[in-house]
């Protein structure tokens, strides 16, 4: 009796969870909808038209396409220096190991503006600042902890014997890595990279510091217009952000099987 009532709460509480995290979003989605010029739920009457003016509007494009752009970028920096250290911290030994991995991970407690304002002088003395690469290096800085964390874990569960067999049959310890370890850890690698890509699209503190009006993020297009012209067409250009999301997701969950890795995680 004590265990069912345990696990009804448990199950209430995780509803209570969900509920407080998307209720927000379903909200923002459905007001989206509303004819009106302001922000309120539809009642009986639905429209497609904000999201008609968001997709024809060139500035709400452009933005979209930059957001997709420094996410890839993100991407391939995350997962080059996030593919690295976790080698290096597998592979070898140190001293100070743990304490260096604890290190390494300490920009994803770090608040978005210190990044952001440590990477703006360097961005302005080499000339980078207003460019899509200084924004994809600080979204990385920020994605770069979770990167290492998924793939050390799965590093960590390889039967290191695979690779001493392929280096004993000749191959080089870089032949050995792609043809063995990468394949093998390849789930992970896609799920470093879902993190990595939500991180950078939703992200705003750093893209406003380091980006111009040519490199400017959807999320930095929408917050002027919340602070001074709130109407639906932030709450569909909030709707399109989530939907890329929400996309980015079912197609990793498409590719990578997430609940076995979560459970081989786990063990």
């Amino acid at each position: 009796m004590k265990r069912t009532a345990g696990k009804l709460i448990f199950h209430l509480f995780g509803l209570l969870l969900i509920t407080y995290f998307t209720l927000p979003m379903v909200v923002a989605v459905l007001m989206s909808f509303g004819p009106s010029r302001f922000l309120r739920l539809p009642t009986n009457k639905w429209t497609m038209k904000w999201y008609v003016e968001f997709f024809s509007t060139n500035k709400w494009m452009d933005g979209l396409w930059n957001s997709l752009i420094v996410g890839g970028l993100t991407i391939v920096f995350s997962l080059i220096v996030g593919m690295a250290t976790a080698l290096a911290f597998t592979k070898y030994k140190y001293k100070w190991g743990a304490g260096l991995y604890t290190l390494s991970l300490t920009p994803v407690f770090t608040p978005a503006v210190i990044i952001a304002m440590s990477l703006l002088t360097v961005a302005y003395r080499t000339g980078m600042w207003g460019g899509y690469t200084i924004i994809a290096i600080a979204h990385s800085l920020w994605a770069f902890p979770l990167v290492v964390m998924v793939l050390k874990v799965s590093l960590d569960g390889l039967d290191k014997s695979l690779e001493e067999a392929a280096r004993g049959m000749g191959a080089s310890s870089l032949q050995a890595f792609l043809t063995i370890t990468l394949p093998l850890v390849m789930p992970a690698v896609l799920v470093g990279a879902l993190f990595a890509f939500i991180i950078s699209v939703n992200e705003f503190v750093m893209a406003l510091f380091l980006g111009t009006v040519d490199t400017e993020t959807l999320p930095r297009i929408i917050y002027p217009v919340l602070r001074y012209r709130l109407t639906p067409l932030v709450a569909a250009a909030s709707g399109v952000l989530m939907l890329v999301t929400i996309v980015v997701l079912l197609v990793a969950a498409r590719l990578v099987n997430l609940g076995k890795l979560i459970q081989y995680q786990r063990s």
